[in-house]
């Protein structure tokens, strides 16, 4: 259970968010924090064409309509009756459809995920069930760019750790400008975990003087960051467990054929 969720006074920009998971030492950086240090070059040349007033005011108004269809897609998945503004009417019924020729059975919506392992956190707009296959997915309103990826491999490396199966990784594009709904599916699962658990390490390494001097937490004392998890090399830690598990899943299969 999350105790508290908030911005810390370590990071300059306060949209990077943390998660502090009852029974836990330190709060759990997002993933999505993680991988806001990787902005993509298109954004950039935007950033730098625009004035700040364009820039907040565009942004606001696609997070403001982003927020709103991710809450009519969270209502419809969970069954629930909804009144549709005419705005979305169109995108709303193109998701519809999308379902019916999917058929997902949604066993999880809005998960929260932890990987007690490399201290991060995140949430999962969906785990559905499709046959016999398991998937995490993610919904997406605007353009879906090469860190989304590493965001859904982060939710797998979080969700196996706590004992969930996972088959699939799948980005659901619900685009309101377009009318239109597309998917995007992940199959090279080791290189979206390794980018994603690259990129915390990055982001330890940029925040380091300041987690480990201390942040201030509300309501609580200042809170210093280890200094085991700060220089973890998760990347190699989390690929070095899975060739050890690998060989150890060998070893056990050998045995069996050879009884």
């Amino acid at each position: 259970m999350i105790k508290w969720e908030a911005p810390l006074s370590a990071n300059a920009d306060d949209t990077v968010r943390w998660r502090w998971f009852d029974g836990k030492p330190f709060p759990y950086i997002s993933a999505t924090s993680v991988l806001g240090l990787i902005v993509p070059d298109g954004l950039k040349k935007w950033f730098v064409n625009n004035d700040g007033a364009t820039v907040r005011r565009v942004s606001e108004q696609a997070a403001d309509r982003g927020t709103k269809i991710h809450d009519l897609i969270e209502q419809i998945n969970l069954r629930r009756e909804i009144a549709i503004d005419i705005e979305f009417t169109e995108i709303i019924k193109q998701y519809k459809i999308f379902l019916s020729e999917v058929r997902p059975e949604f066993i999880h919506t809005e998960k929260d995920l932890q990987s007690d392992r490399f201290g991060f956190s995140g949430r999962a707009d969906a785990i559905v069930r499709i046959g016999d296959r398991q998937e995490i997915w993610d919904f997406k309103t605007g353009r879906v760019s090469t860190t989304t990826g590493w965001q859904l491999g982060a939710y797998k490396i979080a969700a196996e750790e706590m004992g969930i199966r996972v088959d699939g990784l799948r980005v659901v594009q619900v685009n309101p400008k377009l009318n239109k709904v597309e998917v995007f599916n992940y199959e090279h699962f080791d290189f979206v975990e390794n980018m994603f658990l690259k990129t915390l390490d990055l982001f330890k390494g940029v925040y380091f003087n300041n987690l480990r001097r201390g942040v201030s937490v509300p309501n609580q004392e200042k809170v210093s960051f280890p200094i085991e998890y700060l220089t973890l090399d998760s990347a190699y830690e989390y690929k070095r467990g899975k060739n050890e598990k690998a060989i150890e899943t060998g070893g056990q299969n050998k045995r069996k054929e050879s009884l």
